[in-house]
């Protein structure tokens, strides 16, 4: 053992020496190359702007120039028909229901009528896709028609009627018997990149799928940002006296990865201390832990908070994919209220109602979160690809510096200070209130 850990001392000290060089290689990679550079990634697109993005897409008379190009691959994954080039077809964003819905596409042509609810982040209403489901039948007439649910998320309703389209991949309950499928919506994409006759629109089509990639797929790191230090690595597992050590770090792969997890959770522990709150911490998991789970919050709570008050960071799917950070308030009177009452927060009123008392506070909200934020596409998925990524941009290796991970501690602690400020709030409103 020792004679492993000494040789692997000096591969380590031989890489850190070559540091300098490598840095210096790969900021000239970039500055020539610019291989981060992409606008879905600097634009941050929530839903609405994705929307937008594949209404053009799909649309024959789109700014991409490409005709029905989109459409008919996308027609040919659901086992539809292809158009021509001269076939009148619309293609409406937000198209309304008779219940007070908004379909995120419809694709409206004489002989088919297609809706598609797309979900990124957000969870499905509820009976929302048996509502949009029920209009197409109406709408459609005698034609056939389909409701693609664009999502890596089950459907809660309509559950036989939809057609589940992945974004990256199938996830892991792809059963075809019991769901219908389309082909990913990445595959789709990436299938007609050969007949694009646009250099810009084909290069705006891969930054595309960059972004579908890094926020569902949990992509790993991109060979040209890291190809230099990549390579110096592979360099060395071409020498026989390193394999040995080298096939230890892979062993150590995943004590790594926790450490990491575990380093960022001390730094944000740290982080929110250094502001003056003293929290303490909402159940015995640690964040690496709660991380590997679905619905599983990793949380703070400050005293004299409510038990169900809690600010958190969570994985939406477990495995440490798509994680967020929010103010966890289960809203009182809702399904999943009835459902679990014991977890019901009675000052979710109290943060709504300070919200809008302060117009210059806006929070993406939902039944179960007061507020979330996601976090950027490429530092959503935690796993061990993201680990590494931390410690090489981690200035001298200290992942507390780390610009994520600041922005992270810089997220709770506005959300810790937005719920003091809600509570201090209603407190002063109650004392001002005349007595009767």
């Amino acid at each position: 053992m020792s004679e492993i850990r000494e040789g692997l001392q000096g591969v380590i000290e031989a890489y850190i020496e070559r540091l300098p060089q490598l840095d210096a290689q790969t900021l000239a990679a970039e500055m020539y190359g610019a291989s981060r550079l992409n606008s879905f990634f600097i634009l941050r697109p929530d839903e609405r702007r994705i929307t937008d993005v594949l209404a053009d897409l799909l649309d024959p008379k789109g700014r991409h120039g490409q005709g029905n190009l989109f459409l008919n691959a996308f027609l040919q994954a659901l086992e539809l028909r292809k158009i021509g080039w001269k076939d009148p077809v619309t293609v409406k964003v937000d198209a309304g229901t008779e219940k007070g819905g908004l379909i995120d596409l419809l694709i409206n042509h004489e002989k088919f009528l297609i809706g598609i609810e797309m979900k990124i982040f957000a969870p499905e209403r509820e009976r929302q896709l048996a509502d949009y489901h029920e209009h197409l039948a109406k709408e459609a007439q005698s034609r056939p028609f389909a409701l693609v649910f664009l999502a890596d998320q089950k459907p809660k309703s309509a559950q036989d009627k939809v057609i589940r389209m992945p974004w990256a991949a199938p996830d892991k309950d792809f059963d075809q018997k019991s769901w219908r499928w389309a082909r990913p919506m990445a595959a789709i994409l990436a299938e007609t990149l050969p007949d694009i006759r646009s250099e810009r629109c084909r290069s705006y089509i891969n930054e595309f799928l960059d972004w579908i990639g890094a926020t569902f797929g949990g992509v790993k790191m991109k060979d040209l940002e890291f190809a230099t230090y990549v390579d110096a690595v592979k360099g060395a597992f071409g020498t026989q006296a390193n394999r040995h050590f080298l096939g230890a770090v892979m062993e150590a792969s995943g004590a790594i990865h926790q450490l990491v997890v575990d380093e960022i959770e001390a730094a944000l522990r740290e982080a929110i201390k250094a502001k003056g709150h003293e929290v303490s911490l909402v159940g015995e998991a640690s964040l690496f832990d709660a991380l590997a789970e679905r619905d599983k919050p990793w949380g703070v709570r400050k005293k004299g908070w409510e038990n169900n008050l809690t600010v958190v960071i969570q994985s939406e799917n477990g495995r440490y994919a798509l994680v967020f950070s929010g103010i966890r308030a289960l809203r009182p009177g809702g399904p999943d209220a009835k459902k679990r009452p014991q977890d019901v927060c009675n000052s979710r009123k109290t943060l709504e109602e300070y919200q809008k008392a302060h117009f210059s506070i806006r929070y993406q909200d939902g039944e179960c979160w007061f507020a979330y934020q996601d976090l950027e596409p490429l530092y959503k998925n935690w796993n061990a690809d993201f680990a590494a990524r931390i410690l090489l941009e981690s200035p001298n290796g200290n992942i507390a510096q780390h610009p994520q991970i600041k922005a992270l501690a810089a997220q709770m602690i506005a959300f810790i200070q937005f719920v003091d400020a809600a509570l201090q709030y209603a407190s002063d409103q109650k004392a001002d209130s005349p007595t009767p």
